[in-house]
């Protein structure tokens, strides 16, 4: 996807187009928190943008105003999923409104490499039509504000590479499961109860779950290559023993499939087991207890550390 979008070539060169972009800290925008986009360029043109999550969803918007003008600030309103996303903004001498199906002012236009292949040809179709455009591409890391995941990125990763012991995460968020602990061997791994949501009686993600795993993906692809992690999937006591095992395994299969598919982990990394609900880490005493039992815990393997001693 990222190669297929990174085809597009700009062919107004005398534009001079250059951005500006305040919202982000530290390459971190926060979801509901908008991106300001400042723009100058040497000549009049029209916005459009180019949204790729870290999902592979592609959005096109373009700017309401539909005046040319050599200079502006637009919002680039910051929304989930959570990970690595990238913004390509076109500035064209024209409206690009061959793009849009629709007097619309955005248009989802896919998730796979056809639809990003069929937006490069687009473009370059348009310039046999003597349209011109310049692109500026941004990247960032989208989060939620505190108490918006159950994790952070920097908790996960710090733990992972085997800086926590026995201890709640580091940079976590406020937990609502605080019987939750993170306990390290840097010689075993790491074993991480993950309050990761599913529906009741399901195996399905809840919208709060795909966020938190969507932190989880990004530390599996920035942190040790080699790691594997085995996920176990849990439930509350609500249920028989045989019926809870099967829900558990897939819950674990579940996480499993979501990280393969938005994350590109390689299922070489990751193995599945259903703990059914024998490993409770709250009492199962009431509706928000059972919904911390409801879990996937993450036992992650990282490389042994290098012998030191001679």
């Amino acid at each position: 996807m990222a190669e297929v979008i990174g085809g597009i070539s700009a062919n107004w060169p005398d534009a001079s187009f250059s951005i500006e972009v305040a919202g982000p800290s530290n390459g971190q925008a926060l979801v509901g928190r908008p991106i300001e986009i400042e723009y100058e360029a040497s000549l009049p043109g029209y916005l459009t943008y180019l949204r790729v999550s870290s999902h592979g969803d592609m959005t096109l918007v373009r700017d309401s105003d539909s005046v040319s003008k050599a200079n502006g600030m637009v919002q680039y309103p910051v929304e989930e999923p959570l990970g690595n996303e990238q913004v390509l903004v076109l500035f064209s001498n024209s409206p690009l409104n061959a793009l849009f199906s629709d007097f619309g002012s955005s248009k989802a236009v896919g998730s796979n490499r056809d639809s990003a292949a069929a937006i490069v040809n687009r473009l370059e179709q348009l310039k046999g039509q003597n349209i011109k455009f310049a692109v500026r591409r941004y990247r960032y890391e989208v989060t939620t504000p505190a108490g918006g995941t159950e994790y952070t990125t920097r908790g996960l990763a710090f733990t992972v590479l085997g800086g926590a012991t026995s201890a709640t995460a580091p940079d976590s968020q406020s937990l609502k499961c605080s019987s939750s602990h993170w306990v390290t061997d840097r010689n075993k791994g790491t074993a991480v109860p993950a309050h990761i949501e599913f529906e009741f009686d399901s195996d399905q993600l809840t919208p709060q779950g795909k966020r938190d795993l969507d932190v989880w993906g990004t530390v599996l692809n920035t942190e040790p290559r080699n790691s594997r992690v085995v996920l176990q999937g849990n439930t509350d006591a609500v249920g028989t023993d045989e019926y809870n095992m099967r829900l558990s395994a897939r819950r674990a299969e579940a996480t499993k499939q979501y990280l393969q598919q938005y994350f590109a982990v390689a299922p070489s990394r990751l193995d599945t087991v259903g703990m059914g609900k024998e490993n409770p880490i709250m009492p199962n005493d009431n509706d928000a207890n059972r919904a911390c039992n409801r879990r996937v815990d993450f036992i992650i393997s990282t490389p042994p550390l290098p012998d030191t001693r001679h």
